[in-house]
């Protein structure tokens, strides 16, 4: 009995919470990347959303049935009802109602009418129980999107030769940081004002004219790193661009990478630790998990709750 019911639930929570914030998670796999979260971390969050809604519904179902079946009974069309509303809200935004009272009514909607016909008809229970295989083709869905992610690699092997090493390169990408407000009224860097930067532009060779590739940090970045020019779908992993300057320069000379935002740096030649695709902070992910409920909320909610 408790096994149907979680199918019933799952295929609920399915709708109205792991397909709205995988799906959006899916198309923007930069998010992963800078908030550095391991192969296993993003497994274990994918897991976590897909089945840990469905799955405490089912516990306070089970604990309700303790006090007997009419108690029971109600648990179950209260935590229906939740879902459904839940999924009615997602609905509203999905046909981009963004109104206050017409988002709500739909979700009050649904809210009544799915527990009541659940309630009163055995095809709609059987049917419920069957929409539970949406989760498999919402969580293949997020898995495929997230390979880059969840698949990790050294990169190809380089036949890079160092001359010297006894000279350090340093390279630093200032991320979002325009030109003109370094400048004077004759075209040049002040001097006065920001004598550092004036002192590297004297010493240095300044190609004033080149610019990025992208507006966008997850493109620019991993094509001024790559040399190449940036996929417009994708995001900044070693995956999509395996052959960059920490790959070209690994094993010939010492490498260190900090990356904020992109994820190019094997972590076997950026002093991460040998078998990293299996590492876990469970204060990582739980900060993850509670930015991903803000998202879920900005996802789905009205606007007068999404404030």
């Amino acid at each position: 009995m408790f096994r149907r019911h979680f199918l019933t639930y799952l295929a609920l929570s399915t709708m109205a919470i792991a397909q709205p914030l995988l799906d959006l998670y899916g198309k923007n796999t930069t998010v992963f990347s800078a908030a550095k979260l391991s192969p296993l971390e993003v497994l274990v969050f994918l897991l976590l959303v897909v089945l840990a809604p469905a799955t405490v519904c089912v516990g306070l179902d089970r604990f309700s049935a303790l006090f007997g079946p009419k108690v029971n009974e109600a648990t179950r069309l209260c935590l229906l009802s939740g879902l459904s509303l839940l999924f009615g809200l997602a609905v509203a935004r999905w046909l981009d109602v963004n109104r206050n009272i017409p988002s709500i009514a739909i979700g009050c909607l649904f809210a009544v009418v799915v527990p009541f016909a659940f309630d009163k008809s055995k095809p709609v229970r059987e049917w419920s129980r069957w929409l539970s295989l949406l989760t498999v083709a919402v969580l293949g869905s997020a898995v495929i999107a997230l390979q880059p992610v969840l698949l990790e690699s050294n990169g190809p092997k380089s036949d890079a030769v160092i001359g010297n090493k006894e000279f350090t390169v340093l390279q630093v990408v200032f991320d979002e940081f325009p030109l003109y407000p370094l400048l004077g009224n004759d075209g040049q860097i002040n001097a006065e004002r920001f004598p550092g930067f004036a002192e590297l532009a004297n010493g240095a060779t300044w190609y004033r004219n080149s610019v990025t590739k992208s507006n966008f940090t997850h493109q620019a970045v991993p094509a001024l790193l790559s040399s190449s020019v940036p996929a417009e779908e994708g995001g900044p992993f070693l995956s999509e661009y395996p052959k960059n300057i920490f790959t070209l320069f690994a094993g010939a000379t010492e490498v260190g990478g900090i990356e904020p935002v992109t994820s190019l740096c094997p972590h076997s030649v950026c002093g991460g630790k040998a078998g990293a695709i299996a590492s876990f902070s469970l204060n990582r992910l739980t900060t993850f998990l509670r930015d991903a409920a803000y998202v879920y909320g900005q996802r789905v909610f009205p606007p007068v709750l999404r404030k």
